[in-house]
């Protein structure tokens, strides 16, 4: 079997495309990441606000491209999308608790 130094350095030079199923186990370890670290500890989100929040997590996802995806700057990006989703929420909480 020859060796090509050419095929060598375009693997090096090039980002190997991750798999369809390597992306569906990273969302998946991105949802139950949010699961376990993210949910808010102060209030309770209700079912529909929960399904908008994952929602809104597996969009950015998708929208992300390997490279940041398998890196752990997708815990950051993670954190600002789930942070803007539930600041709203939270809010609005205070506000009728406050008004109770």
């Amino acid at each position: 079997m020859s060796f090509s130094r050419r095929s060598f350095f375009r693997k090096l030079v090039q980002p190997h495309k991750k798999s369809t199923e390597e992306r569906l186990g990273r969302y998946e370890q991105m949802e139950q990441y949010v699961r376990t670290e993210l949910l808010p500890y102060d209030f309770a989100l209700t079912a529909e606000q929960q399904d908008e929040l994952f929602a809104t997590v597996r969009k950015a996802l998708e929208e992300t491209g390997d490279e940041e995806l398998f890196s752990a700057i997708i815990r950051f990006k993670t954190d600002e999308v789930v942070d803007a989703k539930i600041r709203p929420w939270r809010e609005q909480n205070r506000l009728d608790e406050r008004l109770k």
